[in-house]
């Protein structure tokens, strides 16, 4: 019973919920639902619909543990949180077996875990701590190395695995977290500097891996030839084309029926949308996506401390590159890379992380009061 009483949120803590951001959250997840479904019922019947919305309500219920917690509360024990995923990722890398060229997995039975899905959101946290105890210093040289390392030792083991694109999330976000506290100009353009020179090194030194210069390379010079990334990307064209303005209709669509687009109901979902929403649903959900972005921001600028505003700005910095990015590849403007769009690709992990995220930034939205001494 005790326990029952610790998880229970005060009334008045609930009446602060920014419940149209719960509302667009919603509408995407059940939108993304409806089209997992669409993208595999021909082959797979209702059993990816089935885990899609299993991982929902774990989810939620996740979520609401997250609300009924004081995020500061959270943060005195991120660092447990932060070895413990650390932990995780080595074991991944050093004992599982690669799915797809990558070790990014841990099977648990009929379920499998991604450690560097919630390892993007476990940096934004402690760099969200990190900042509020040096007070918002970051320009002190010790005060950067720290922040660095806590930066550089999952993003490592995340590329090493290798998922690139977790560790373009990653840099997206610890370089809005790092303009919001006020990184100086000259050593952020020194970082990004250093940052252009050792990605060069990579790539002629061999440590990129060859399919990976393939999607680069393909991204450049899309009409080279038919290679798998341009394969991919050129169905993923011809269906967002064809849906037209209003679509070829929910479940109607035999280029989606025909399952003429691998990964249709993960990485390149969009294209389903596309294809059987048209242009208008598109829209919607980009529409929808806005209105997540802008009622992030405004909790950011509510926040009552660095600490609550940076954990937004990380998390809202990558759900917004993670829209771009997975829609971008499915266009041809962007290379294609693993990254999900948030709330509608299928995957457990993805999941539970982004409705964590989002709970933590009402976590801190309905605890926004300055506090008066």
């Amino acid at each position: 019973m005790w326990i029952l009483k610790k998880l229970k949120i005060d009334l008045k803590l609930l009446r602060r919920v920014d419940f149209i951001l719960v509302l667009a959250i919603i509408v995407i997840s059940l939108f993304g639902v409806i089209n997992i479904y669409s993208a595999t019922k021909k082959t797979s019947s209702y059993y990816f619909l089935d885990r899609q919305v299993m991982w929902i309500l774990i989810s939620i219920c996740v979520s609401y543990i997250i609300l009924t917690i004081d995020y500061q509360r959270i943060l005195a024990y991120i660092e447990y949180l932060y070895l413990f995923n650390i932990v995780l990722l080595i074991y991944t890398y050093l004992f599982t077996s690669p799915i797809n060229g990558a070790k990014v997995w841990i099977k648990l039975g009929s379920i499998a875990i991604e450690p560097g899905e919630f390892a993007k959101l476990i940096i934004t946290l402690v760099l969200a701590k990190k900042v509020q105890e040096m007070n918002g210093q970051i320009n002190n040289f010790k005060n950067l190395c720290v922040l660095f390392l806590y930066t550089i030792v999952p993003t490592i083991l995340i590329a090493i695995a290798p998922d690139m694109g977790l560790v373009l999330l990653i840099f997206v976000a610890v370089l809005a977290i790092l303009f919001i506290s006020k990184l100086n100009l000259k050593i952020m353009l020194s970082g990004l500097l250093v940052l252009f020179i050792s990605v060069t090194l990579a790539w002629n030194l061999g440590l990129i891996k060859e399919y990976q210069k393939q999607r680069i390379t393909s991204f450049i010079s899309q009409d080279s030839d038919l290679n798998d990334s341009n394969f991919q990307l050129k169905q993923s064209k011809i269906a967002i084309g064809s849906g037209g303005i209003l679509g070829e209709g929910f479940g109607k669509s035999a280029y989606i029926q025909g399952n003429f687009i691998p990964e249709s109901h993960t990485d390149f979902i969009f294209a389903v949308i596309a294809n059987e929403w048209g242009l208008l649903g598109t829209i919607v959900l980009l529409i929808s996506y806005g209105i997540v972005e802008l009622r992030i921001i405004k909790i950011a600028k509510n926040s009552k401390d660095i600490s609550g505003t940076i954990i937004c700005v990380g998390i809202s910095a990558t759900l917004m590159f993670s829209v771009y990015q997975n829609i971008g590849m499915t266009m041809g403007i962007a290379p294609i890379s693993g990254v999900t769009l948030p709330f509608v690709s299928y995957g457990g992990s993805s999941i539970l992380s982004n409705f964590a995220a989002i709970a933590l930034v009402l976590n801190v939205g309905i605890r926004n009061k300055k506090i008066n001494f």
